[in-house]
């Protein structure tokens, strides 16, 4: 909480922004391969904004209960160098080690941990693991609320049509109020399993279902920035937007500076997106794994990451994630089992 930076976003290498690997994906999903990664360079991209004015312009996604008196409304605004280190959520994966499915009570006792660190809320990425009966409840007797996932696999933008029915069945007699948000789609358009359109439609369709159930609250995606300047239609069909942004994946910046990487992708996606609120719904650092230019996976390096983080950007964002993903792949850089807090 100490640091204070003087750089600008200009000084910033703003570019390039890297798409982020590193999401925690349900056991049948396929994962992206690093040939597929698509590096954007924007050299027109020029900004004057300092940090500072991060800390004017909070990047919270508001309050829900602005829409709807039965939606949850998230923990309240930080400003960077604030003092805390608790972020407003952090990601979770109902999975054990083995790639089975987690009980109750293990799930109980997760969450508990999370909420005994000052964590009032998690995000989850699908509802796979019959997590319905099992995160929604536990979260819902500890008093924490979810921003919860549809996960669209590579079967397409209907692969989530079913889980849609069980969240309003589940809602039908627990009712919303547990939910920040609804994410549809993970990284669904850099994976190349859908197109912009054909999210956007299903993101207008699932708005309708929800409204007349009972709720009006937010809907959103999860991308990295790039997919927001080549697909701009996605803007104004987003109640906010919602980035993934990893310092690890680019090779110029390093665990000292994850703070200010971040801090410039939310400013280069706040002009694709002029007017709307951008939110981070996923952002962390290895702990082990290959080096990659000025990163060096290693646990010192990941609490230098974090707190470059929250120093710099603040605590209203999602950190990922809770444990080490042991039951995924190790990916191409042997980072992707290592980013458990």
């Amino acid at each position: 909480s100490s640091i204070q930076t003087q750089e600008t976003i200009s000084s910033i290498q703003i570019e390039p922004t890297v798409v982020p690997t590193s999401t925690a994906l349900p056991a049948s999903s396929e994962t992206v391969s690093l040939s597929t990664i698509q590096i954007f360079i924007t050299s027109s991209v020029q900004t004057q904004e300092t940090i500072s004015s991060i800390q004017i312009e909070p990047t919270v996604v508001p309050t829900s209960t602005a829409l709807s008196s039965t939606a949850a409304t998230p923990s309240s605004t930080s400003s960077p160098n604030s003092g805390s280190i608790v972020p407003r959520q952090l990601t979770y994966s109902p999975y054990n080690d083995d790639n089975t499915c987690k009980d109750y009570s293990s799930i109980y006792a997760d969450l508990t941990f999370i909420k005994g660190k000052g964590i009032n809320s998690i995000r989850m990425y699908g509802v796979d693991c019959g997590s319905i009966g099992t995160v929604q409840t536990a979260a819902s007797a500890l008093g924490l609320t979810i921003s919860q996932g549809f996960y669209i696999t590579s079967a397409g933008v209907d692969s989530i049509d079913a889980d849609v029915d069980n969240i309003i069945s589940w809602a039908g007699k627990n009712g919303w109020s547990i939910f920040t948000d609804f994410i549809v789609g993970n990284e669904a358009i850099i994976n190349g399993w859908v197109s912009a359109d054909q999210l956007i439609g299903k993101i207008n369709s699932i708005r309708s279902k929800f409204q007349t159930a009972g709720y009006s609250g937010y809907i959103s995606t999860a991308e990295p920035p790039n997919i927001y300047h080549e697909n701009p239609a996605l803007c104004n069909n987003l109640d906010f937007i919602g980035i993934n942004a990893h310092a690890y994946f680019d090779p110029n910046s390093s665990a000292a500076t994850a703070g200010e990487f971040l801090a410039s992708q939310i400013v280069v996606t706040k002009k694709f997106c002029p007017g709307k609120t951008v939110y981070v719904t996923e952002t962390g650092y290895p702990s082990a794994g290959i080096q990659n230019g000025n990163n060096i996976p290693s646990v010192e390096n990941q609490a230098i990451a974090i707190k470059s983080i929250i120093n710099v950007v603040g605590t209203d964002l999602t950190l990922f994630t809770l444990y080490n993903d042991f039951w995924k792949s190790p990916g191409p850089y042997g980072v992707e089992q290592y980013f458990g807090l």
